[in-house]
């Protein structure tokens, strides 16, 4: 059974690189959303395994995206886990906990890092 994510990132760069790294997953299919609007557009049409979520949108914040996926707007995924991308640095101790998301990935991702993500948590 495949996997369905939803990456969100606002670099077409960064979309494209780690879309690239889920392809050689096995049973995991990745759709992108560009920033924090489109993001909130694919969550309402459709319910994922897992969201990978960069912290620093043009449009919005990580961690302001997820407030909104838990309390339940957008509908329909706000018991999908998440993972945040982004610099050890960039985040307080409490800040998974805080937000809600699950674990987070630094950047640059490394594929073993990724793969192991969405092992966990998918």
């Amino acid at each position: 059974m495949n996997k369905k994510i939803l990456i969100v990132d606002d670099s077409d760069i960064e979309r494209m690189y780690l879309k690239e790294l889920t392809r050689r997953i096995d049973n995991v299919k990745a759709e992108e959303a560009k920033g924090f609007a489109d993001a909130i557009k694919k969550l309402e049409a459709e319910k994922y395994d897992l969201i990978i979520v960069d912290y620093y949108l043009l449009d919005g914040q990580g961690d302001e995206l997820m407030k909104m996926i838990i309390s339940g707007n957008p509908s329909g995924n706000a018991d999908t886990n998440a993972i945040v991308l982004g610099r050890e640095s960039d985040f307080e101790k409490s800040f998974l906990k805080d937000s809600g998301f699950s674990n987070y990935i630094e950047k640059p991702v490394e594929f073993n890092m990724l793969q192991a993500a969405i092992s966990m948590y998918a």
